[in-house]
């Protein structure tokens, strides 16, 4: 017997989606994005259409949100830098300045 698949996540746009189901197919858990054809066709009303959502078997419903938290919290954990060439702020997940290109500097010691 199949079970049935529910709502784990509900995203604002279809690449959010996708990050989070590669996530969980990181892990081997097969989900499924609903809306995401939706959602780019009727854009201009936003979360009226209900987001895009990703989708797993109640079966996997704990390990996959367990997955999605985990990911949460690495997210959290980190702290924006600022690129020493061009001063520009850049997200704590990239090691890289998305303006110049320079690598970002190593953490400094106490």
């Amino acid at each position: 017997m199949v079970s049935s698949l529910i709502k784990i996540a509900t995203f604002h746009n279809p690449l959010e989606a996708h990050f989070a189901q590669g996530l969980l197919e990181a892990e081997g858990l097969q989900s499924y994005i609903e809306g995401e054809h939706a959602n780019l066709a009727l854009s201009y009303v936003g979360s009226a259409v209900g987001g895009v959502r990703l989708l797993v078997s109640e079966a996997d419903r704990q390990l996959a949100l367990a997955v999605l938290d985990r990911a949460d919290e690495c997210k959290a954990t980190g702290a924006e830098w600022v690129c020493s060439k061009c001063c520009e702020t850049v997200d704590a997940g990239f090691d890289v300045c998305w303006s110049c290109g320079s690598d970002r500097p190593p953490p400094q010691t106490t």
